[in-house]
């Protein structure tokens, strides 16, 4: 996987690592990481940003992006949900060194 600052870029490519079988999780699971990755670009689509980087994520990152899942009809446990799995993808970038 190549180095990248995209957020939403690198969750493409660990499902693409996925399915290609070089991470073992279950296609229900990332499946579920497809429909997080598309709810980043609709976020950064309704906020008018080109992308979401690892460095965009901070406390007002977070604030803004849950408000904006609960204006979206998103309920409580699929916002958690959606901040499980951006806790999980902020961990892997750090593991892999994209971001500090």
């Amino acid at each position: 996987m190549g180095v990248s600052s995209s957020l939403s870029r690198f969750i493409a490519d660990y499902v693409e690592d996925c399915r290609a079988g070089r991470e073992e999780l279950k296609p229900g699971t990332w499946k579920q990481y497809i429909a997080h990755r598309n709810k980043l670009e609709a976020y950064a689509t309704h906020r008018g940003l080109d992308d979401i980087g690892f460095a965009d994520v901070n406390l007002p990152f977070y604030a803004d992006f849950t408000s904006y899942l609960r204006e979206s009809g998103t309920g409580r446990s699929g916002i958690s949900n959606h901040i499980k799995h951006l806790k999980k993808f902020m961990q892997l970038g750090l593991d892999r060194e994209l971001h500090n």
